[in-house]
């Protein structure tokens, strides 16, 4: 059943309208592509030649990862959102089978990417230096099995494995578009390290699902991380999950309520699509090779949107997302070798004098932490752990920003490197 949906899925993606049309406008993204590819290894070569070899390894790593992406034409797509929302089974869904494990409490503690494979395999990368592992698998069952041991926080609690990230080849029509899938730990829930590993996991990701539903439509810790993706990625889809357990007149209400919370407490500046979906409904869909019931779930919509999408501007959100990310690399590069720079310059008595006013401004950071935890923890809309946790995570980020632009903007030449960062 499963070869029969894949091969339904590969005939819809090919008859699509968008994609014959997108075709006609294919070379000329490519070239664009080619002349970013093309910059980004002339930067990978001026960083290589530069004599600081510690300092700018990181750098060199981040060009490196980022020109291999644009080479494979790698689209980052994250499922983001609180935790419970169904981020899981709407992947199922789009996936066409249930791989990736679901529950009635938090459960996904480790990003797993999802890309395209001509077979099932699941490959485990860690935090050490231990090799990577590749798994060679024969049915979904193994599979979900695999990752239930691996990325949950019920088998891996707070990943005592120490893996880094999971990869799931899968022959999903869907992935075949170069489209990679993550599947996001969830932020908002008491386990605290869930909420911190996806606000580090933000720059790798090109454009995010964001999953909300109706119970409550949108929590401060929604609002207050919707802020901080915004910032951090472009293109953002919002899928409003969990329709099913709504009538008519109740579901217009709350998506009404959703489109006005997305901008007077979400922040949006931009308007993005708003889709009303069922997953649970949707994977059974799937399952059963039900397409009323599939365009009934709203995932058909979802899909088509998507598919629309990566065949008419995956290109140019990739190249947008790739340069974007990259500025931002060579910024840093450009501040780290103008600060080693002066240091070579200056005496080594001004050195220490500026690293003890370097060190005075992170124990103010450290003082705004425990005030900005104080605050939050206070207000009646934080009742939970995971309420507090993510906003005072989110204020603690951008104070330390402005820590940073404090201390090394007191270094000669700190302060015009640092505006090129446009940091607050």
């Amino acid at each position: 059943m499963q070869a029969n949906w894949r091969h339904l899925g590969e005939k819809r993606v090919l008859e699509t309208k968008e994609t014959r049309n997108a075709l006609r406008g294919s070379g000329r993204q490519e070239d664009g592509l080619h002349q970013l590819d093309d910059l980004l290894a002339q930067a990978i070569d001026t960083v290589a030649g530069d004599g600081a070899e510690g300092a700018l390894k990181a750098v060199r790593d981040s060009l490196s990862g980022l020109a291999q992406r644009l080479r494979e034409r790698r689209f980052h797509l994250a499922v983001l959102g609180q935790f419970k929302r169904g981020k899981s089974t709407l992947l199922n869904a789009l996936l066409g089978e249930s791989l990736l494990p679901t529950a009635v409490v938090p459960l996904t503690a480790i990003p797993t990417f999802l890309r395209a494979g001509k077979q099932l395999v699941v490959k485990v990368t860690y935090l050490d230096n231990r090799a990577p592992r590749e798994h060679n698998l024969d049915c979904p069952e193994d599979a979900s099995e695999m990752l239930r041991e691996l990325v949950t926080e019920e088998a891996n609690p707070q990943n005592r494995l120490g893996i880094a990230a999971v990869e799931v080849m899968h022959p999903s029509p869907f992935l075949a578009q170069g489209v990679v899938l993550i599947d996001t730990p969830g932020i908002g829930s008491t386990l605290r390290h869930n909420t911190e590993a996806t606000l580090r996991f933000l720059p790798q990701c090109d454009a995010a699902l964001f999953v909300v539903s109706a119970d409550p439509p949108l929590t401060d810790a929604e609002a207050q991380f919707l802020s901080e993706v915004e910032r951090s990625i472009a293109r953002l889809f919002v899928v409003f999950n969990k329709t099913d357990y709504l009538d008519r007149e109740e579901l217009d209400a709350a998506i009404g309520f959703l489109r006005g919370a997305l901008i007077h407490r979400g922040g949006l500046v931009r308007e993005a699509p708003i889709f009303a979906v069922s997953a649970r409904r949707g994977v059974r869909a799937r399952a059963e090779e039900n397409e009323s019931l599939w365009a009934e779930s709203g995932l058909k919509a979802v899909e088509e949107h998507l598919l629309g999408f990566l065949t008419k501007h995956k290109n140019d959100a990739l190249a947008e997302a790739v340069t974007s990310k990259a500025v931002d690399v060579l910024g840093e590069a450009v501040l780290t070798v103008k600060l080693m720079q002066r240091s070579l310059e200056l005496p080594l008595e001004d050195l220490e004098r500026r690293l003890r006013v370097f060190e005075a401004k992170m124990e103010e950071v450290s003082a705004e932490r425990i005030g900005a935890a104080a605050c939050f923890a206070a207000l009646p809309c934080c009742s939970e752990a995971g309420d507090a946790t993510i906003n005072t995570h989110l204020l603690c980020a951008h104070a330390h920003k402005r820590m940073q632009y404090r201390a090394y903007g007191s270094v000669p030449g700190g302060s015009r490197a640092l505006k090129s960062l446009q940091l607050p």
